[in-house]
């Protein structure tokens, strides 16, 4: 059938099967439709038509070898459509993904070769714009550097790259005098703890010095106080022993004077010198004599 005597496919479609062609189609050129419905149309022509036959068959008796027949035949017809249009289904599908993958292949071919010469064509383009870009990158870079030893922790800046010289220069001096001031400070804050430190450790050392020789000097009173006290407790001892000594004295006095007065008598009066011992057993005498008066006396 020719192309050019074919209704619109889209209305044909729709005459034969009762359905509109998808909404894809209208994304196709014309000539590329109507080509395809050339392929296609007739198989769905003769499907329409046995299907007209096939419909009618209907068997209800085993009997019937007649109509089981018919429809074999039919079948088998519509079967061979079937496998020919799917036969023409692939080989237009696969003639289409060749085509695909060779409109992917020029279209690429193309992008490539374009988006490279784009690229250096670019970079031509741009040159002035890159060099700028590049001196104010270079411009930011010096200025930091400049400024970096000065400024403080957190601190940041905007527009090195694009503010004047003059007033850069006067963004440096104030950095410089603010980290001037800054260390100047640090310094006299670091100068004041130190000598708040070494006043401390001179206190310290004070204090220590100070207790220190109130415990020498408490220790030397208690040690005063021990030896005072050891004293006078030597001298009582001292004091108390002679008293001792001196009660014993006069007890030995007391006890010696009766031996004396009979040496004496017996010396003066008789004439007789007495020993110790005979001294003795007269003073033994004496006392047994006494506590036998004594014990002889009425209460």
């Amino acid at each position: 059938m020719n192309t050019q005597t074919l209704p619109a496919p889209s209305e044909q479609w729709l005459t034969l099967t009762g359905e509109d062609l998808p909404k894809e189609v209208g994304q196709l050129q014309p000539g590329k439709v109507a080509a395809l419905a050339e392929l296609f149309i007739p198989f769905m022509q003769q499907v329409v038509e046995l299907r007209k036959d096939a419909m009618d068959i209907e068997v209800t008796d085993e009997a019937d070898a007649g109509g089981m027949r018919q429809a074999r035949e039919l079948r088998l017809a519509i079967k061979n459509i079937r496998v020919d249009a799917d036969k023409i289904r692939k080989d237009e599908k696969q003639f289409s993904l060749i085509t695909g993958r060779m409109v992917d292949f020029f279209g690429r071919s193309i992008r490539e070769l374009a988006e490279v010469t784009e690229n250096h064509l670019k970079e031509q383009e741009t040159y002035a714009e890159r060099m700028e870009a590049a001196r104010l990158a270079e411009l930011k870079n010096r200025r930091e550097e400049e400024l970096f030893p000065y400024v403080a922790e957190g601190m940041t800046f905007s527009n090195l790259d694009t503010m004047g010289e003059d007033e850069f220069q006067r963004l440096l001096q104030d950095t410089k005098d603010a980290h001037t001031f800054r260390e100047q400070k640090r310094q006299e804050e670091e100068a004041a703890r130190i000598a708040q430190e070494k006043a401390e450790a001179e206190e310290r050392e004070r204090l220590r010095t100070e207790n220190e020789k109130l415990r020498a000097e408490a220790a030397a009173r208690v040690e005063q106080e021990k030896q005072k006290l050891a004293a006078e407790n030597e001298k009582a001892a001292e004091s108390a022993s002679r008293e001792v000594a001196m009660r014993e004295q006069a007890r030995q006095d007391d006890a010696k004077a009766p031996r004396f007065a009979l040496w004496q008598f017996f010396q003066e009066e008789h004439g007789l010198t007495l020993k110790d011992g005979q001294l003795d057993d007269i003073v033994a005498a004496v006392e047994r004599y006494q506590k036998a008066v004594a014990a002889s006396q009425p209460f």
